[in-house]
């Protein structure tokens, strides 16, 4: 069973998610098409992390130029 993390191990894992950009939240309301899209981003980061990939394999796997996928 693990312990819960000391009041330190907290305050430094504070400071490495105050760096980070967080993610936005699907609203209320969404429209189907906001919908649609927050799921398959949703996708793609679960497959990015899972299979360990990087900009330039994405490049490849897709055939796309590595400049238009950072408009991603």
């Amino acid at each position: 069973m693990k312990k819960f993390p000391s009041s330190a191990e907290i305050k430094e894992i504070s400071k490495k998610l105050d760096k980070v950009k967080g993610t936005k939240a699907l609203p209320k309301n969404a429209s189907p098409l906001e919908k649609f899209r927050f799921e398959l981003q949703q996708k793609f980061v679960i497959y990015k992390i899972k299979h360990n990939c990087t900009q330039k394999n994405w490049a490849i796997n897709l055939k796309l130029m590595r400049l238009k996928l950072v408009k991603f």
